[in-house]
């Protein structure tokens, strides 16, 4: 039996490939020990209801000011004196961390102070700088789980370019020294291989891990409705998901289709976006993954909307597209380079389309005239996906521990 340290940037209940890792430990007899970051409180009642199945020790670092007024100054502090040294001092790698994240300067304050005997850290959703510093603390080796490429994703704040510049710095310092660093697609291992090519830095084992799920968590389920069912989901329904480049194509079919939200309503984007489309829309509140996957395969027609708002959106693959493939849905997916690459590999499972308002309505009209026949083909589907399932990936990832952890 192996001790495991997971560290997460945010709640669990939004990080489900750490979950799947955790699971995937304690099923295999290690101990497990959990840090997590609580952004929100809806997002921790989640939390509980997962946390009470894992025999697992867990610690909530605190972030925010209502948990702890001091830490939250002095890291406040700390962050905005780091912006302000990365400028002449530039390749120090502790000044870039706390620079980029407040977060790295909570945990890098709270695992001083941790010292328990691990067998590795993992780290996940960015925690790449905690997870090395935790291991060069203790000597123990450590790995990074890069679901996003981190120097292409959008930057809300200022001094983007700088953001990004420091990434890619810490980056090709700390990623050659994991044991093994795992992808959330392809293309981003691809992408990440080829920019440290370019500073003669490599990675010695890293391997691409899918955003899916057990094939066995999910429910086959017929569809009968009168009326064609899409369904699109989300921790947040919010600005910047695509949902906005089908409304008005999905709008012209409104007596003939439905569609379901399911996430935490932004209300400016229900008053501005969603309040014209009402009549053709129902909205269920977030759910655990457990639960979605129970009841998603009720649905016709899975949305896979992402838009290439930024260099990550185009090489990333998300659960939702893996959702809706393991229920067997038929997937509306726009052309983002990896959504392209997967569904090249399973053309009956769904349709790429241009997000053109003209090329949506074709799509739409095309499938309300074959529902019947994307209905009867859908136990096929559901049947024909288990090689992108969890069961086939988790299968990297215990070989990436036997080899290091022995």
């Amino acid at each position: 039996m192996k001790r495991l340290l997971f560290l997460l940037s945010g709640n669990i209940s939004t990080t489900p490939r750490a979950l799947k890792s955790i699971q995937l430990a304690l099923q295999n007899g290690h101990k497990v020990d959990v840090c997590l970051i609580n952004r929100l409180d809806k997002w921790k009642e989640l939390d509980k209801h997962i946390l009470a199945t894992l025999s697992c020790n867990v610690t909530y670092i605190p972030f925010r000011k209502e948990e702890g007024m001091l830490i939250w100054i002095l890291v406040g502090i700390l962050h905005r004196l780091s912006i302000w040294l990365a400028k002449p001092v530039r390749n120090n790698l502790i000044i870039n961390a706390f620079a980029s994240s407040k977060i790295n300067i909570l945990y890098y304050l709270k695992l001083r102070k941790l010292c328990e005997n691990y067998d590795m850290v993992l780290g996940y959703s960015g925690m790449f700088y905690p997870a090395f510093i935790f291991s060069k603390q203790h000597s123990i080796p450590f790995s990074f789980d890069m679901e996003d490429f981190h120097p292409g994703e959008v930057i809300y704040h200022k001094g983007k370019k700088e953001e990004s510049i420091r990434r890619i710095k810490m980056l090709k310092c700390i990623l050659p020294l994991a044991s093994y660093v795992s992808y959330g697609s392809p293309l981003i291992e691809k992408k990440m291989v080829e920019l440290l090519g370019r500073y003669n830095v490599n990675i010695p084992y890293g391997f691409p891990l899918n955003n899916t799920f057990r094939h066995s968590d999910f429910i086959y389920s017929g569809c009968n409705e009168d009326k064609v069912q899409f369904i699109w989901f989300s921790q947040t329904i919010s600005f910047g998901r695509g949902l906005d480049l089908i409304l008005p194509a999905l709008e012209k079919y409104k007596e003939l289709i439905r569609l379901t939200l399911i996430g935490n309503m932004d209300n400016r984007f229900y008053q501005e976006v969603l309040l014209p489309y009402k009549d053709f829309i129902i909205v269920k509140e977030a759910l655990p993954q457990e639960d979605l996957h129970k009841v998603i395969g009720k649905y016709d027609i899975g949305l896979a909307l992402e838009q290439n708002v930024d260099e990550n959106k185009t090489i990333c693959l998300s659960n939702k597209i893996f959702t809706y493939l393991l229920a067997g849905l038929y997937v509306v997916a726009t052309p983002t380079e990896a959504q392209k690459l997967l569904m090249a590999k399973f053309p009956d499972h769904g349709i790429v389309v241009d997000s053109t308002i003209e090329k949506m309505d074709a799509c739409i009209r095309n499938i309300i005239n074959n529902i019947q026949t994307i209905r009867i083909e859908k136990e096929h589907r559901f049947k024909d996906i288990s090689t992108i399932s969890w069961e086939y990936e988790e299968k990297k990832l215990l070989y990436a521990w036997n080899k290091f952890l022995g």
